[in-house]
């Protein structure tokens, strides 16, 4: 495979910010496949987002991160929005999707999300939802995390393949 030149784009993003790792993975794995350079420093910009720079707020005046600056000057944001804009992109070859069934793949990240089942009952079992706390989780707390669990690990199982929704790569990976 040829090496593949990289459309122009910029990730903001912010350290702590999970979707921002989100965004940011998904934009390697399209430069993995495409055999084009891998150094994240070569497409995301930090943001302070205690002290956000005014140039940020004029594209994304939300002040949000993930956000996705196309090389046209538009801008995505949303994770998961930023992800199918990453997999339209193209990179000079013939990387494959990373799409998948997008209403299956949106409905699985948006199950996964802050305020879907898997998140929230992790978030609770290890810290009582957003804050931490210094105690055993509740049995109820303990069996709604277990729930989850075994939601996920059945869609995997029938998903008769290595990833999420069988043989191929998707954005929920």
């Amino acid at each position: 495979m040829s090496r593949a030149s990289v459309p122009a784009f910029k990730l903001y993003t912010h350290t702590l910010c999970p979707y921002a790792h989100r965004a940011s993975l998904c934009a390697l794995e399209k430069m993995t496949m495409a055999d084009a350079p891998l150094s994240p420093s070569s497409f995301e910009v930090h943001v302070d987002l205690s002290d956000k720079p005014r140039e940020f707020l004029k594209k994304c005046p939300r002040g949000l991160v993930p956000a996705l600056e196309l090389g046209d000057g538009r801008i995505v944001t949303e994770s998961v929005r930023i992800m199918h804009a990453l997999d339209a992109m193209d990179f000079g070859v013939d990387a494959p999707s990373l799409g998948g069934a997008r209403e299956d793949v949106e409905a699985f990240t948006s199950s996964c999300d802050a305020y879907g089942e898997f998140v929230s009952a992790g978030l609770e079992f290890v810290g009582g939802g957003w804050g931490l706390v210094r105690r055993m989780p509740r049995p109820a707390t303990v069996a709604k995390l277990e729930r989850a669990v075994r939601n996920l690990d059945a869609m995997i199982s029938r998903a008769n393949g290595a990833y999420l929704f069988g043989a191929e790569l998707t954005v929920a990976d």
